[in-house]
């Protein structure tokens, strides 16, 4: 057998497995996150480089199959690739329970955190958008994380966190002008 001709058959049975984890066993759901109260919009700039990526082996194509310089080996691997990109964008889900990442086309949760499990969020004082969260991971340690939420969308996820865990809230402005107030002493 050719390099190529092995090439094509793991290709398709990396296909056939993408496939199988993306579309059938990514819509199982094992967790109870809860009902959904909102999925946070994309940023633009991760929306449009998968745009553009996608446009760009869309063309590839297009320009492969005019020269007719296609082959099979090719093909596979646009194919995989077009099935793989949308597995790795992840929406920003929140429910009830908590938040998390939500693959995009399928039911999978990624980095699930139930309120009772925050332990601080602030704001950041300079990125008005910024959310920086404490919690306490599934081994007992402290783990932070920081989410970027779009404009639109901050004051109804700001009333969601203040309803859920508004005793974990600390004003980061304050102890900033706090801390610049020691500093000019």
């Amino acid at each position: 057998m050719k390099f190529e001709q092995i090439l094509q058959i793991v290709l398709v049975i990396a296909i056939i497995i993408q496939f199988f984890y993306s579309f059938i066993l990514g819509r199982k759901q094992d967790k109870d996150i809860g009902n959904k109260l909102m999925i946070l919009k994309r940023s633009a700039v991760k929306q449009s480089f998968i745009l553009l990526l996608m446009i760009g082996i869309v063309f590839y194509m297009l320009y492969a199959f005019i020269k007719g310089t296609t082959s099979n080996t090719a093909l596979l691997i646009i194919i995989y690739f077009l099935i793989s990109i949308y597995d790795f964008t992840k929406l920003k889900i929140v429910t009830d329970k908590g938040m998390g990442n939500k693959s995009l086309y399928n039911n999978s949760i990624y980095n699930f955190i139930y309120w009772e499990d925050i332990t601080k969020w602030e704001w950041h004082p300079k990125h008005p958008n910024l959310l920086f969260f404490t919690f306490s991971n599934k081994k007992g340690k402290t783990d932070r994380r920081d989410w970027d939420i779009p404009s639109s969308d901050k004051e109804k996820f700001e009333i969601i966190l203040n309803k859920y865990v508004k005793h974990a809230f600390v004003d980061s402005s304050l102890e900033n002008k706090n801390h610049d107030s020691k500093k000019n002493k």
